[in-house]
């Protein structure tokens, strides 16, 4: 592999995961619960994928007119067209398309955060809802308790299931999370807290808002992870691409380069033909 295959590689990576790990971060519980600040944090969202993809494509294409002009040499001018031809479709076409699907169907976002994303914040994830949550042994017979209704059995027979699960496999309950669906998954593990998480009065307590931040950010964490991942597999594919078109494709050069090398080799030639002619004439003396 060559010196700018490596700095293509590295330069695509070392984007993506800044732009995933630590832009996307942003998002906190407090902003996911306030409409104003959340279509604020879309919009900032937005303009750093832009962002992001456009100096993708910058870096992408200057590393590519170096490739083309260490391999052909000639002018630069061929050396930017050519190099701007082969990157700039294929990464609109590939990783362009990857882009929009991701913000489009968010849920294929699983397929690596459920794996390495869940790696990445297990640990933590793990501690936090053992913290949170009763153990098995302790949970009350809810059909045999008969002081809930229909409703609110229901509601404890669906945390229950979940916390039979998360026995077997913690990773159950955490791959289930994601920051859109994080309401939906807190009230439903709500009946089966411990007393001091519980609401009282419908208000929960500062440690509860604590443990909820923090299991929030831990879902975020897993989320961007797997976007990024997704991003780094379709950039490595899309650089093979295109360092294998630039390899094999032939030099070529525009006519006024031709012209302009044809003129240099004419005066190379000359010059050569001329200290030829200057060494056989010299006349040696004894």
């Amino acid at each position: 592999m060559e010196l700018v295959d490596i700095l293509s590689l590295s330069s695509f990576i070392i984007l993506t995961f800044v732009y995933c790990i630590k832009l996307k971060s942003r998002m906190t519980f407090a902003i996911f619960n306030d409409d104003k600040s959340l279509a604020e944090l879309k919009k900032f969202e937005h303009y750093s994928l832009a962002g992001y993809f456009a100096l993708v494509i910058i870096s992408q294409i200057s590393l590519n007119v170096m490739s083309m002009y260490f391999k052909c040499g000639g002018d630069f001018i061929d050396s930017l067209t050519n190099a701007t031809s082969l990157t700039i479709l294929p990464w609109s076409l590939i990783f362009g398309v990857v882009i929009i699907t991701i913000l489009i169907f968010p849920g294929f976002k699983s397929a690596f955060s459920d794996v390495i994303g869940y790696y990445w914040v297990s640990s933590s994830a793990n501690k936090i809802i053992t913290d949170l949550l009763i153990s098995q042994e302790v949970q009350p017979n809810i059909d045999a308790d008969s002081s809930l209704d229909t409703n609110a059995k229901q509601q404890m027979q669906g945390a229950a299931d979940a916390i039979i699960k998360i026995c077997g496999n913690s990773a159950v309950l955490i791959n289930q999370m994601t920051p859109r669906n994080f309401d939906d998954f807190w009230k439903m593990l709500t009946p089966l807290m411990k007393q001091q998480y519980k609401p009282v009065n419908g208000t929960i307590s500062e440690d509860t808002k604590e443990k909820q931040k923090q299991l929030f950010e831990l879902v975020v964490s897993k989320d961007n992870v797997g976007e990024a991942i997704w991003y780094t597999y379709t950039g490595l594919l899309v650089t093979s691409i295109v360092q294998l078109n630039i390899s094999s494709r032939s030099c070529t050069s525009s006519v006024k380069t031709m012209e302009a090398n044809a003129e240099k080799y004419k005066e190379q030639q000359a010059k050569a033909q001329e200290e030829i002619s200057a060494v056989t004439s010299q006349v040696y003396t004894i």
